[in-house]
């Protein structure tokens, strides 16, 4: 309420009822600190979210434990929530096997209750296997047809879900697939993707020595990343 005091500790809550996305200081909210004579003034820009971000790591990766350097889908995660945008981080299992789940809810919930219209998927390991059945089933999801478009999805040395296979097939819908993998190691090891911009890191300098389990975290693979779906996504 304009004018009204807030005491100390108190919680305030902003919600957004605009059915259109807004950005500036139309959308601002200006307080003004009094203590002991002196005035301490501040202003919190609010905007509404367009796109919806969705990192998804492989076997064993607990996203609660985002921070740790040898989690590298959800480090990528970090640095984008840090630049402003609305990531959501998920264990592969957030991905059942028909597609659906946390992570398929959360879309959904994005695109029907918050006027979210770009989407951006990406996964580690399984959770490129998990990449591509999200994707699919939100293409395949009646009531989303029309409502969005996933303008950026990538896998990092992708598996299929439940297998040792590689993920080799074009989430369903991308409008633009990074594809980065490894065919250092005999069993586990991406592949080309049809469609997608493949990168093999084994048969560059900088990536030969990597391995399934360290590819994700080498800061060459996750700048490609960072840079191509800032590139392709709003952070509005």
């Amino acid at each position: 309420t304009s004018g009204a005091t807030v005491a100390t500790g108190q919680k305030l809550w902003v919600e957004y009822v605009s059915s259109v996305h807004t950005i500036g200081d139309s959308t601002a909210l200006t307080l003004k600190s009094v203590d002991g004579g002196t005035t301490a003034q501040d202003k919190i820009v609010f905007h509404s979210f367009q796109s919806d971000v969705i990192a998804i790591g492989g076997n064993m990766q607990n996203p609660a434990l985002v921070g740790d350097p040898q989690l590298g889908a959800f480090t990528i995660g970090l640095k984008l929530y840090q630049q402003g945008y609305d990531v959501h981080l998920y264990a592969y299992s957030a991905v059942n096997s028909s597609g659906q789940g946390a992570a398929f809810n959360e879309v959904k919930s994005a695109v029907q209750s918050r006027n979210v219209d770009n989407v951006a998927i990406f996964g580690y390991s399984w959770g490129g296997g998990a990449t591509y059945k999200l994707a699919a089933a939100l293409k395949a999801e009646s009531s989303l047809v029309g409502m969005y478009q996933l303008k950026y999805s990538a896998y990092i040395d992708g598996i299929t879900q439940g297998s040792i296979s590689s993920e080799r097939r074009l989430p369903t819908g991308t409008q633009y697939h990074d594809n980065i993998y490894q065919r250092k190691d005999l069993l586990i090891k991406g592949n080309s993707v049809t469609g997608a911009v493949n990168l093999n890191v084994t048969s560059t300098t900088w990536g030969k020595g990597l391995g399934h389990t360290t590819i994700d975290d080498h800061l060459n693979v996750q700048t490609i990343i960072l840079t191509n779906l800032v590139a392709k996504l709003l952070v509005s």
